[in-house]
C-alpha cells in the first residue's frame, strides 16, 4: 500500500453533450443539473472515503447529497488519505459516477409507457455514455503550488488521450437523434410520447435525449420557465398588475378543460401572477403562440372556447399593445481564475476560496429570481441564467456585485488580488434556437473579456431582421463615462420620458458611416464643443431633439450622452439597444395607462 498522500484531480463530462443540444430552457437547465449531480456523486464518494476535498470545499457533508442546493463544477480536486492507493480511489470514484448516472436514467425510463422505447438499445447507450478522467501526483506539503501544477498537467495530458471504440449496438438503418445526430434513436412508438412529453412530430431521441426530456419531470426543483416565450411575455404580465380593467377581462377566460382535451394540459404557470387563469401558459398572450396552440387543439370540439379566449386576449392587447417577444440569456464568470488559483500557496487558502465561490454560486439563485429570472447553472465562478428583458440589466449588475461581495473578504485575508467578473447578455427572440441564443451569450461574454479588457459587461442584440449589435463597457466608471449598465438604464429612462427620438440611434449610425466614427470633443466644464466633423454633426442632431417641457434637449442630457465618448458608433448602438429595453420597461410599468383608460 502507498504511504504517501496524493493530490487527486477528476474531470467528468461530456460538458457539451449535456448542455449544447438543448431545445428548451428546461432542457438546458437539466443538462447543467445533470452534470452537477454526477460531479456531486464523485465528490460524495471521495469525501466519504477519507479524502480532503479542496474544490469543492466541504462546509456540510449533507451538501453532497442528491438534489442538495449545492452545485458542483465538472472539476474536482482532493487530497487522498495516507495508505490509500490512488488507483483504488479512481476505480471507486468512477463507479460512483456511473451508478448515479444509471440511477438518473432509470428514473426517467420508468416514466415511459411500456413499449415506447427499445429498452435494450437504451441500456446500451446509457452504459456507453460518460467521460471520467483522473490524475494524481505525490503531495509535497512544503510546496502545494508545485503539487497542484503537476497534477493539473497530468490531467490535461490524460484528457488529450482519447479512447475510441465501436458502439456496442448495431445502428444500421436506425434514425439518428434529432438533437445532435450522434446516436441512434431509441424510440419505437412516438404516439404516446408526442403530446404528453412534448415530442415533436418526426422527432427522434437517443437515450440522453430521453433522459434530458423526461428527467425534469422527476425533479420538483425544476425552473418554472419552460420556454423563452414565457420569459419574453413577463413585461406585459407585470404591466397588467397595474391595470384593473385588463385584469377584469381575464375573469371571463375559459377554463383549462374547455381548451385542452383530457391529458393535454400544459405545465403549470408557476411564475404567473395571482390574477392569471390557473395553469394557463402565459405565452398565450403572444398572438403567434396562441395561433399555434389554437391550430393544435381547436378541432377537438373546442372551437368556441378558443374563439372566446382570443376575443379576451385581443381586447387586452388593444389596451396594452403587442407583448414583448424578446428575452435575455446571461453568461458570466471570473476573470483569470486559473492564474488566481495557481497563485494560492496552501490548501487552506484554496479551500477558503472554494468555500467563497460556493457561497457565491448559492446566492445568485434567489437573487436572479428576484429579477424575474432563473439560474440555469451556477458552480464555482460560472453563472448561466435567463431573465426578462426589462430586468436583465439589473440582474447582470447584481450578479457582478454578488461575486465581489462573496470573494472580497477571503482575498483580503490571503493577500491576493481579487479577480474581477465579466458577463455577456444576449437579447434574443423567443423563436431563436436555444443553442444559437447560448452561442450569442457566450460570444458577448468573450467580447467582454477580450474587447472590454475584462471586468466588463457586453450586451448583444439579435433582432429577427438586420445584423446583430454588440456594445461593451466596464463595470466601473471610466473618467466621465458611466458604467455600461447605468448608461443603458439612463438612456432607457430618457426614452420613456419622451426626451429622445426612437430614430436617434439610427441617425447617428448614418453619421458614423458617412463621416467616420471617431468623436473628438472639447469639454471646458460648461459646454461641449466639437473637434471634428463627426462630433459637430452628432451635436447638431442630438441638440435638435425636442421635449414637450422646454422645447429643446437640456444641456445636462446632451452632456450625459456625449461626455467621455470617443466612438460615435458605440453611442448609436447603445441608443438602439436601450430603446428596445425601454419598450419592455414601459410595458412593465403599464405605460399604456398614461394615454389610455385609467386602471
Amino acid at each position: 500500500m502507498a504511504e504517501a498522500r496524493y493530490l487527486f484531480s477528476v474531470a467528468v463530462g461530456p460538458v457539451q453533450e449535456f448542455i449544447a443540444s438543448a431545445r428548451k430552457l428546461r432542457d438546458l437547465w437539466y443538462g447543467s443539473y445533470l452534470l452537477s449531480e454526477l460531479s456531486k456523486a464523485v465528490a460524495r464518494y471521495l469525501n466519504e472515503n477519507g479524502c480532503e476535498l479542496i474544490f469543492p470545499a466541504v462546509v456540510n457533508g449533507k451538501d453532497f447529497e442528491p438534489d442538495s442546493p449545492m452545485s458542483v463544477a465538472n472539476k474536482i480536486l482532493a487530497l487522498t488519505p495516507e495508505d490509500v492507493s490512488p488507483e483504488d480511489m479512481v476505480a471507486g470514484a468512477k463507479s460512483a459516477f456511473m451508478e448515479h448516472w444509471k440511477k438518473l436514467c432509470e428514473k426517467a425510463q420508468r416514466r415511459l409507457p411500456q413499449g415506447t422505447i427499445k429498452d435494450d438499445l437504451f441500456d446500451k447507450q446509457v452504459a456507453d455514455f460518460g467521460e471520467f478522467f483522473a490524475a494524481w501526483a505525490v503531495y509535497d506539503e512544503n510546496d502545494y503550488s508545485d503539487s497542484r501544477n503537476r497534477v493539473e498537467q497530468k490531467l490535461t495530458g490524460r484528457k488529450s488521450l482519447r479512447e475510441f471504440s465501436a458502439p456496442g449496438w448495431d445502428g444500421h438503418g436506425l434514425p439518428k437523434s434529432s438533437l445532435d445526430g450522434i446516436r441512434e434513436s431509441v424510440i419505437k412508438n412516438t404516439a404516446p410520447l408526442r403530446k404528453r412529453y412534448a415530442l415533436k412530430r418526426g422527432e427522434h431521441l437517443d437515450a440522453l435525449g430521453i433522459v434530458k426530456r423526461l428527467g425534469p419531470l422527476t425533479n420538483s426543483q425544476r425552473p418554472f420557465f419552460d420556454n423563452m416565450a414565457r420569459v419574453a411575455v413577463q413585461p406585459l404580465l407585470e404591466g397588467l398588475t397595474h391595470d384593473s380593467k385588463a385584469r377584469g377581462l381575464l375573469k371571463g377566460f375559459p377554463d383549462l378543460a374547455e381548451l385542452y382535451p383530457p391529458g393535454e394540459a400544459q405545465s403549470s404557470a408557476m411564475s404567473a401572477p395571482d390574477f392569471w387563469p390557473p395553469y394557463m401558459p402565459e405565452e398565450l398572450l403572444i398572438p403567434a403562440v396562441f395561433e399555434k396552440e389554437c391550430k393544435e387543439f381547436k378541432d377537438d370540439g373546442k372551437a368556441g372556447a378558443w374563439d372566446n379566449a382570443w376575443a379576451i386576449i385581443r381586447k387586452i392587447l388593444r389596451r396594452a399593445g403587442e407583448p414583448c417577444t424578446y428575452g435575455c440569456l446571461i453568461v458570466g464568470d471570473g476573470d483569470r481564475m486559473g492564474a488566481v488559483l495557481d497563485s494560492l500557496t496552501t490548501i487552506c487558502h484554496h479551500k477558503a476560496v472554494s468555500a467563497a465561490l460556493d457561497q457565491f454560486a448559492r446566492s445568485v439563485h434567489e437573487m436572479v429570481e428576484g429579477f424575474g429570472g432563473r439560474v440555469i447553472y451556477s458552480g464555482g465562478d460560472d453563472v448561466l441564467a435567463y431573465a426578462p428583458l426589462h430586468r436583465a440589466l439589473g440582474c447582470a449588475a447584481a450578479v457582478n456585485q454578488a461575486f465581489h461581495e462573496a470573494l472580497n473578504e477571503v482575498f483580503n485575508e490571503i493577500g491576493v488580488e481579487q479577480p474581477t467578473f465579466s458577463a455577456g447578455m444576449a437579447i434574443v427572440h423567443y423563436k431563436m434556437p436555444l443553442h444559437l441564443a447560448l452561442e450569442l451569450a457566450r460570444t458577448a461574454e468573450k467580447h467582454a473579456k477580450q474587447k472590454g479588457g475584462r471586468d466588463s459587461l457586453a450586451v448583444v442584440q439579435s433582432k429577427r431582421s438586420g445584423s446583430d449589435l454588440i456594445v461593451c463597457g466596464k463595470w466601473q466608471k471610466q473618467g466621465e463615462l458611466p458604467q455600461l449598465y447605468e448608461r443603458l438604464q439612463k438612456i432607457s429612462r430618457l426614452y420613456r420620458q419622451g426626451k429622445l427620438s426612437s430614430r436617434l440611434g439610427y441617425q447617428l449610425r448614418r453619421v458614423a458611416k458617412e463621416s467616420g466614427a471617431e468623436l473628438i470633443l472639447h469639454d471646458n466644464g460648461d459646454t461641449i464643443r466639437p473637434g471634428n466633423v463627426t462630433a459637430a454633426e452628432a451635436i447638431r442632431i442630438i441638440g435638435r431633439k425636442r421635449t414637450e417641457e422646454d422645447g429643446k434637449l437640456d444641456d445636462q442630457t446632451i452632456r450625459f450622452l456625449l461626455s467621455g465618448r470617443k466612438d460615435l458608433r458605440s453611442l448609436a448602438d447603445e441608443l438602439i439597444i436601450a430603446h428596445q429595453i425601454s419598450k419592455a420597461e414601459e410595458q412593465a410599468s403599464a405605460g399604456w395607462l398614461k394615454t389610455g383608460d385609467g386602471a
